[in-house]
């Protein structure tokens, strides 16, 4: 199972320590006495990310269909995303949409400037992040070449306003880009 929400943050893992899950959520996300925190460990990047999986739905499926992984997205973009990177002079940017929010991972030469995730409104909410985004790590839009994956095709309001900022778009299908977003189970629930 997947989780796709924003209610996750991303710790080094040399200073991570699973006793404090709630310490690094604490700022950036609303925590109840009752929220189970989970962790994924990104071994290749020494990172880890904490984030809050809904245990009510972990129960319904344990319930019903036994013993199963679960990971939160971010988890599994970064790593896939920097499992197929290449020692490339040139930073890349890489941005999965989902139906009103998109996750976006930066990386050079194998390595992770950033990763963060994004809710949406309006083409030009969406465009304003990306933006903002290549703005704090110092890319120029007109240089920079952004990999879309996801729920985006070359005809949605989203790809054509980002087209007319940023130069070098390219859309890579992947497994979840065949999908429809109301077919992710989470992401839907959420």
């Amino acid at each position: 199972m997947v989780y796709t929400h924003h209610r996750l943050t991303l710790v080094p893992k040399a200073i991570f320590d699973p006793e404090k899950l709630t310490d690094y959520l604490k700022f950036n996300t609303k925590i109840l006495a009752t929220d189970f925190i989970a962790y994924d460990i990104l071994d290749t990047q020494d990172i880890v990310t904490v984030y809050i999986p809904y245990a009510n739905i972990n129960n319904f499926f344990f319930d019903s269909f036994g013993a199963f992984d679960y990971y939160h997205g971010m988890s599994l973009f970064i790593k896939q995303t920097l499992e197929k990177e290449s020692h490339d002079a040139l930073p890349r940017v890489y941005i999965h949409v989902h139906k009103n929010s998109f996750d976006i991972v930066a990386t050079h030469k194998k390595k992770l400037l950033l990763a963060n995730a994004y809710d949406f409104y309006s083409k030009e909410d969406f465009l304003y992040y990306t933006l903002f985004t290549l703005e704090q790590l110092e890319l120029n839009p007109d240089t920079i070449e952004v990999i879309f994956t996801g729920h985006i095709q070359k005809e949605d309001p989203v790809y054509k306003i980002a087209y007319t900022y940023i130069r070098h778009l390219k859309i890579k299908e992947t497994p979840t880009s065949i999908i429809p977003t109301t077919d992710y189970i989470l992401s839907s629930l959420i």
